[in-house]
């Protein structure tokens, strides 16, 4: 019943449009006939057969879609279930095609046909109601000519798969490289009327994503129907737009596939994009379908879109029963229905669940290649796990269709570079391709309005935030290096150590099968790489290291060859991921770039990476916490032992002995695990069995290093094995996120070795007992002592340390059995007067490692010549010191005293925010009070008194102005007021509210109570109290930049706010406009956003500053450079090491220094730390030379809309005209695309894109009916040259060939076809029979002879091809001879070869032989190459690098070749002429150019700061004109002296000067300009003003 209502519904709408559609059936297969010709079934009009059962004769393309279309004569209750048609088209050859046909709407059939071959194909069709003769036993033919277009795709066919079934190739076996996007439900969920991306007007949303993925390089749209409608995404929340069913399940809407399904899918197959078409459903909609529907929608789909360019992709995600028996029967309808034999797979879900599916699907004989899924989040598949597919027996291509987002929340969070490594992971283990998927555009969402399907749990942002994502563009490089390196060549070594010896995850290697080219990708934390094998000895090789980031290639090494077959990768260029080529083939021409070259990355590299690991235990039965996880590089990942217990130890096999200078051992530190002490020893050895002390340590405090604790051994020594015993640990259990081991020491960082400030010092005592005098207590010998004479109190000992010294740390041994002590530290420097430094009440001593002794540990800290220990009771023992040790300890110096202290608090709003998350070293983690009512208070046990100086209170950002008061106390009752507060303002610091607090007391009680709190509840996220106040940075470190500050146009379209009623407000303007309280804000904030700059001119840049918004956490970032938006230079990278942070208006900014002209520049605001949502930007400044020119005006773009608008919808319309001009058009189609999206697009630009695009309408050339000329072409090859005058002939046979190339050219317009008839009928016309014998020709002799050059300029050296073209063609004797008016110059050989000997001009003469006396002369100048550098000799502190040594007057065409040192431990220099002091001492540098000129300079290497000596400007005197400007350019001797420079006027009246040094005259007179810098130097000029 619900059928016939739906029935009975669609007919009443489609009434008044019954006829109007049979008429226009009518008309189209009338206009067929005409064009093709009128067959003898003249009544046979789309189908409507009264007698006859032939159809006219279509024509079409090969490779493009033709429908025949059908006409029923017979009703039927639901045209979609009640009759089924098939065709079987054959061609003259023999081969055939089988195709279903489909319902189209009321009384239509159709079969969609795309021949694969050109001639002849005959069809017949058959009708399951063998009684209607509109569908039954219908025939006829189609004649395929030519493809006329211009893809892929036109040129080499449909996609299948490759002869040795690894790969996907075109049908005439060009390789076709798979790069995808997961548009998935897009048939439902993409609008094709309406486009909501910000600023653009091309009203169509699938046009838009699908141009931006065909710009960058995709060459697959991978999508599926959702035929539940259920999975929402689109601006209607779940509905589908609009519906796929009249009935759901029962009848289809033909009206949604022809007026929008199929308009896509011949936008997608137009443009050259291969459709992955999954045709299957979820598990979920199965169970409302049904096996019949889900058989009957697959048929349907088949009979629709097989004559496209697709892919098959089984069902939309293969989960096993109870529906796998479905989806199995679908793909064989499928398969039994595609007469193309399309590549038909299956989509796995997941990739390693249910695997006696995959198993049977193997077996399926449909079943061609494997579509795997990664699970979306952010883990990566194994090695073995893709070597399992690679080795299966039926050999079969597999990709990644699903594999690490960009930006989505699944399982974890995916950062920016997660669908990048995974990209080029898989394809170098033999997934020959890559399918993308970013948030918003897989997930179709539209806006944010209302209920968005899966917006909201996996996708975050809408559509057009996500599709200009870093990813995409990293897509494009992916796929232009793997078709440039021959990709279906690469075979994936896996772990295979003949080839190489990468074996860890993060390191992957893939090789042709001759040897000839390696491929190998490193994505691991450090600098580390491999070695390569099985190279082949007799090539020689080229090395080249290629950016993922920017797709482009860095020269590494040449001219490489192997003598073993073996080769050492050199370390990366940083600890990015990078991809390495080595190649003895010539691959063809490449982009190349500098290498990134960022001061503040390390180059050390750790030479324990990739290490072989062993340890006691491990804790794997809850996660990866394996040995390995210490050597990975990667510090995310850590080796943990299965419990507390010890001993626990870790040992390293470095697979060869390496030489060290530091070892650093960087500990597990989690929220409530720190490590406060550790006993430990590192061993090494040589062979494994014998060991040898390397250093040894008890009680020691590691450091924190972003947020690790590190234990830093410096330590000289060359061990293949190294052995880390732990044997005790307070506050921790073993666990090691890395292990590190550098040959160099950090040269930043002093020694861990502290010196005994006690060792030289004069010890007195109360008393002595015999022979245990004061002296033992710093004898440096633990079996020696000082005691008392008895055990009466008090006692005491007194050190003189000869000089006021600095400590912090007092340890004192006792002799063993000392149980309990009283005791107080006191400080002098008089002996008079002493200072209590610190006082023990009842401290129980404990045992010292590898001692009878036992020990406390004392945190007295000051500066004083004298200590004394005074005792006023000890049990167990008389008064006595084994030795008194005395530190300064860099560790302890502002240590953070509550980090270990006990929290209570007012009260607690719920457990997740108890006290304790204030004191946990994690600032994303809070104490936070019940609520809002005053007062709250949070109280800090130290543990044990100390000398407070400096407090910082972080509270949850957002958290502007407090009113407190702190007290302290020393026993936990009797408080004693530090400060109170009322309004303080706080500081953004990190995301944080910031309060700082500068004291000076004593106290191990801390009281902090709230008694009013702006922007928030009470709150702690870390208390942190030391005993010295922390230095703000002085104001020289700040960084200063020079330039002009810009206002550029901004675009960023990941960011901004939606209004209630879910109108978009972009926030872009507030970055620039001088106002910190205004902020620019992601809308997505978790995930990455890009800012781009304009400043509307390319601009020399200077650095760039980024303010951080209120209660903003800092991300990661990048900063690029860009002329044209396309090719980028990465400027600045914080993905490779911590950001260059200061403060600045009482908050947090990024200063970054920027090198380069550009125009554009672009801020990729990436990820925050633990994924903060808080992101938000105040302000930028961007420094630059010159100042942003002003904005364009608003331009009117309503013509150029219009315009672009009606042609981009005529994509069909491209078979009527040529290639040349149709590709014309679609070069001004795009630039009017990108315009119509520029919102600040000028007048100008509009009016010359407009009559551009105008021009190209206007340039369109519709194709020539070549008819006429096939018959004259034919009637003039019947003519034979022997009967016509040669002079007749030529120009016959001249146009003759013209004519045969017209019509072999399937591009040909009309008036080509017009020209070519014409000037052939015109020859023939004019042939002139032959009527006597041609007299013999007199010999033809030389009229002229030409050069390619007349003048050239060489190089001493230098060769020149000079070639002579000699006229005529005929002359019978055409030889030269060439000669050189002077020898010692130049000479010429034989052949035109000249080579330049000393500098000098000749003339080189080709001169004929045949005595016409012609000849041709070249001039040659002959030059020798020249350079000089600005310095003889320059010092150069030790430690700097300096880019002052530039090298000048090298003749035009000449180039700096290469720059070289002679000591480079003294001082290396780069590419680009930088030279960086490493050791004192002197070296020479070298610069050479090209063409063999070279200069050198003395580098001397000092300790001390190079200062000014003189100062000089280019003039001494200068006039100028009034309002005139002009620059002076200043030099400093030396050249390496860096101090500021400054400027200043006598009479600013007369002339004044910016701070460049540029003067401008303003009135006549005179005036003196000073020029200064900072150590006193000067420098005067006289401006003399007229």
């Amino acid at each position: 019943m619900a059928v016939l209502q739906a029935c009975l519904q669609y007919t009443m709408g489609i009434m008044m449009k019954n006829t109007f559609r049979r008429f226009i059936a009518v008309l189209l297969s009338i206009c067929v006939v005409l064009s093709v010709g009128l067959t003898e079934n003249l009544t046979v009009l789309a189908g409507e057969l009264k007698t006859g059962k032939t159809l006219p004769t279509t024509q079409a393309e090969v490779w493009k879609r033709t429908d025949i279309i059908l006409t029923s004569e017979k009703e039927y209750t639901n045209p979609y279930l009640d009759v089924e048609i098939d065709a079987v088209f054959e061609h003259t050859d023999g081969t055939k095609i089988h195709l279903y046909g489909f319902w189209n709407g009321e009384d239509e059939w159709r079969v969609r046909f795309s021949p694969t071959k050109t001639g002849t194909w005959s069809y017949t069709i058959t009708s399951s109601d063998t009684a209607n003769t509109g569908l039954h036993n219908v025939s006829g033919k189609v004649e395929a000519v030519p493809n006329t277009g211009n893809t892929d795709l036109d040129q080499h066919g449909f996609v299948r798969i490759s002869d040795n079934g690894r790969y996907f190739t075109y049908d005439d076996g060009t390789p076709f490289y798979w790069l995808g996007d997961t548009n998935w439900q897009a048939p439902n969920y993409v609008s094709t009327t309406q486009c909501n991306y910000p600023d653009c007007k091309c009203q169509n949303q699938f046009q838009h994503e699908v141009d931006d993925r065909l710009n960058k390089g995709f060459t697959v749209y991978q999508t599926y129907f959702d035929s539940g409608e259920n999975d929402g995404g689109g601006q209607l929340a779940t509905t589908s737009e609009p519906s796929l069913w009249l009935d759901q399940y029962n009848m289809i809407n033909p009206d949604t596939f022809t007026d929008k399904i199929d308009g896509m899918f011949d936008y997608l197959a137009d443009n050259g994009m291969v459709i992955a078409l999954g045709y299957g459903v979820h598990s979920h909609t199965v169970n409302g379908m049904g096996q019949e529907a889900v058989e009957q929608i697959s048929r349907y789909l088949t009979a629709r879109y097989a004559s496209y360019p697709v892919v098959w992709i089984t069902a939309q995600e293969i989960t096993g029963e109870p529906h796998y028996n479905v989806w199995k029967a679908s793909a064989e309808i499928v398969d039994q229905g595609d007469g193309y034999n399309h590549p038909q797979g299956a989509h796995m879900f997941p990739m390693d669940n249910n695997n006696a599916y995959a198993r049977d699907l193997d077996e399926q004989p449909w079943h061609e290649w494997w579509g795997l899924q990664n699970g979306h989040g952010p883990t990566q598949q194994s090695k073995d796990f893709y070597k399992s597919y690679w080795d299966n027996e039926k050999v079969k291509p597999f990709l990644e269709l699903e594999a690490n987002y960009e930006d989505i929340t699944c399982g974890g969070f995916n950062g920016y570079d997660a669908s990048r490594i995974s990209a080029w992971r898989t394809n170098l283990m033999g997934s020959y391709g890559f399918t993308y998927g970013t948030t918003g555009v897989w997930a179709n969402s539209y806006s944010t309005a209302g209920n968005m399907g899966w917006y909201g749990s996996f996708s975050f942002e809408p559509w057009y935030m996500g599709l200009d994502k870093p990813g995409s563009h990293e897509m494009t490089y992916l796929r232009k290096f793997f078709e440039y390196v021959r990709f279906y060549e690469l075979i994936p070594r896996f772990n295979d150590t003949a080839y190489s010896n990468c074996t860890a995850e993060n390191k992957l290697v893939a090789s042709t099968e001759d040897g000839k080219t390696y491929v190998a990708y490193f994505y691991n934390k450090d600098l580390s790489t491999g070695s390569l094998s099985a190279l082949n000895t007799d090539d020689v090789y080229t090395a080249r290291w290629y950016n993922p980031l920017t797709g482009k290639f860095a020269d590494a090494a040449e001219g490489i060859t192997s003598a073993d077959g073996t080769y050492e990768i050199p370390k990366k260029p940083t600890t990015g991921d990078w991809v390495f080529l080595l190649t003895s083939e010539d691959l063809g021409a490449y982009e190349t770039e500098e290498l990134y070259d960022d001061p503040y990355i390390s180059p050390r590299e750790n030479l324990a990476v990739g290490a072989a690991a062993t340890a006691s235990s491990d804790n794997s039965n809850f996660t990866s916490f394996a040995a390995d996880c210490a050597v990975d590089g990667d510090y995310n990942t850590y080796w943990c032992a299965d419990s507390g217990d010890m001993p626990q130890w870790l040992e390293l096999d470095m697979g060869e002995p390496k030489s060290f200078q530091e070892i650093n051992i960087l500990m597990h530190r989690g929220m409530s695990t720190k490590t406060e002490k550790v006993s430990y020893s590192v061993k090494g050895s040589l062979d494994g069995e014998n060991w040898e002390e390397i250093y040894e340590a008890a009680d020691q405090k590691p450091t924190v290093v972003k947020n690790m604790d590190r234990l830093r051994i410096t330590r000289e020594g060359t061990y293949r094995y190294l052995r880390l015993e732990y044997t005790d640990i307070t506050s921790n259990w073993a666990a090691v996120y890395e292990v590190e081991v550098f040959a160099e020491k950090s040269p930043e960082e002093e020694t861990d070795q502290l010196e005994n400030l006690a060792s030289f010092s004069v010890a007195e005592a109360s008393s002595v007992s015999a022979t245990s005098t004061a002296d033992k207590a710093v004898d440096g010998s633990s079996s020696t002592w000082w005691c008392a004479d008895s055990g009466n109190m008090p006692q005491w000992l007194s050190l003189d340390l000869q000089e006021e010294k600095t400590f912090n740390n007092i340890r004192m041994y006792m002799y063993g059995g000392t149980s309990l002590v009283d005791y107080t530290i006191l400080g002098s420097n008089d002996k008079e007067d002493w200072q209590p430094l610190y006082t023990g009440v009842d401290e129980k001593p404990k045992q010292a490692v590898n001692s009878q002794s036992v020990v406390l540990d004392i945190p007295a800290a000051g500066t004083y010549r004298y200590l004394k220990v005074a005792f006023s009771k000890v049990a167990g023992n008389w008064a006595s010191i084994v030795e008194l040790e005395i530190y300064n300890d860099p560790a302890l110096t502002n240590i953070n005293h509550a980090s270990n202290a006990s929290v209570t608090a007012s009260s607690v709003s719920a457990p997740v925010s108890a006290p304790s998350k204030s004191i946990d070293g994690d600032n994303t983690t809070y104490w936070c009070a019940s609520s809002g009512d005053m007062p709250q208070w949070i109280q800090y046990d130290l543990g044990e008194s100390r000398k407070i100086g400096f407090i910082n209170m972080y509270m949850v950002g957002g958290t502007s102005s407090v009113s407190y008061q702190l007290e302290g106390s020393d026993d936990g009752d009797n408080w004693s007021l530090i400060t109170e507060e009322a309004d303080r303002k706080t500081i953004n610091k990190g995301g944080l509210s910031l309060v700082e607090i500068l004291t000076d007391c004593n106290y191990q009680y801390l009281k902090l109570t709230f008694h009013d709190v702006q922007g928030n509840w009470p709150t702690m996220s870390e208390f942190e109290v030391y005993s010295e106040a922390i230095a703000p940075p002085e104001d020289d470190e700040v960084p200063e930049y020079e330039g002009v500050l810009q206002t550029p146009l901004v675009k960023s379209v990941g960011s901004g706010v939606y209004t209630e009623d879910g109108v978009y407000s972009n926030t872009d303007s507030c970055l620039f406009d001088g106002d910190a309280s205004t902020e620019w804000v992601p809308y997505g904030p978790v995930g990455s956003q890009t800012i781009l700059m304009d400043m509307l001119q390319e601009n020399v840049l200077h650095g760039i500053v980024v303010k951080l918004g209120n209660g903003s956490y800092l991300p990661k970032y990048r900063i690029e450079g860009s002329n044209n938006k396309t090719d980028w230079t990465i400027l600045a990278d914080a993905t490779l090491r911590d950001p260059q942070v200061y403060q600045k208006d009482g908050g947090q900014a990024v200063y970054e220094t920027l090198a380069g002209q550009y125009r554009y520049v672009k801020l990729l605001w990436l990820n925050a730390p633990n994924n903060a949502t808080n992101k938000q930007i105040a302000e930028i400044e961007l420094y630059a030379d010159q100042a942003t020119p002003k904005y364009p005006q608003q331009a009117q773009t309503d013509e150029l809309q219009s315009l672009y608008s009606d042609w981009k919808s005529k994509n069909n319309n491209r078979q009527v005209y040529t290639n040349a001009s149709w590709k014309a058009l679609q070069v001004q189609l795009q630039a009017a695309g990108r315009l119509l999206v520029d919102p600040y697009a000028s007048p100008a630009d509009v009016d010359g894109v407009t009559n551009a695009l105008k021009s190209a309408v206007n340039g369109l050339e519709e194709k020539g009916d070549k008819t006429d000329l096939q018959v004259l072409v034919r009637n003039a090859e019947g003519k034979q040259e022997k009967d016509y005058t040669p002079e007749s002939w030529k120009v016959f046979a001249q146009a003759l060939t013209n004519a045969l190339n017209v019509l072999a050219d399937s591009q040909a317009g009309k008036k080509a076809v017009a020209q070519a008839y014409t000037s052939l009928s015109q020859a023939d016309q004019s042939l002139v029979r032959v009527t006597k014998p041609n007299p013999p020709a007199e010999p033809v002799k030389v009229s002229s002879i030409r050069l390619n050059k007349t003048s050239d300029r060489l190089f001493v050296k230098a060769r020149l091809k000079l070639s002579a073209s000699v006229s005529p063609a005929d002359a019978k004797d055409r030889t030269i001879t060439w000669s050189c008016s002077n020898t010692a110059v130049a000479a010429v050989d034989a052949s035109g070869n000249v080579t330049a000997k000393k500098k000098g001009s000749v003339v080189i003469t080709a001169k004929a032989n045949d005595g016409s006396g012609k000849s041709a002369s070249c001039s040659v100048t002959v030059v020798k190459a020249t350079v000089k550098l600005n310095a003889k000799s320059i010092p150069l502190q030790l430690k700097k690098s300096t880019k002052a040594v530039k090298a000048s007057g090298l003749q035009k065409g000449d180039q700096i070749k290469s720059w070289s040192s002679s000591k480079k431990s003294v001082a290396a220099v780069d590419k680009k002429g930088k030279i960086t002091a490493k050791k004192t001492g002197n070296t020479t540098i070298t610069v050479k150019t090209r063409k063999g000129a070279s200069a050198k300079l003395t580098v001397k290497v000092v300790k001390s700061k190079v200062t000014t000596k003189s100062i000089k400007a280019d003039v001494s005197k200068l006039t100028l004109k009034k309002g005139k400007s002009r620059k002076l350019n200043v030099t400093r001797n030396p050249v390496t002296a860096t101090e500021k420079i400054t400027y200043e006027t006598s009479n600013k009246r007369v002339a004044d000067v910016n701070k460049s040094g540029k003067i401008t005259a303003k009135k006549r007179g005179t005036a003196d300009i000073t020029v200064k810098t900072s150590n006193k130097k000067s420098y005067k000029v006289k401006v003399n003003v007229k």
